[in-house]
């Protein structure tokens, strides 16, 4: 499919309504939750490996912050999604 520059001025022009202003910032948004989202997993996967090479009595409280963390996240991210 071929995009000529009209239709790109207007997919880029349409960013400059105030529906198009909040739709960019939804994506946005969005984008940003997904990533924070990897960044949350990426933190359980963290305290895992450190409970592994040494243990300590806060284990189990470092665990449960870190997996109520990505769950807060995930379902974050979900519920943003689902009221679009």
């Amino acid at each position: 499919m071929f995009i000529d520059s009209a239709s790109t001025a207007n997919i880029i022009s349409s960013f400059f309504t105030p529906e198009g202003f909040v739709n960019l910032l939804q994506m946005l948004v969005l984008f940003l939750e997904f990533v924070y989202l990897l960044i949350a997993f990426l933190i359980t996967r963290q305290i895992s490996l450190m409970n592994k090479s040494f243990k300590t009595e806060a284990a189990l409280l470092f665990t449960i912050a870190g997996y109520i963390n990505f769950l807060g996240t995930a379902a974050l991210l979900i519920l943003s999604v689902a009221t679009l």
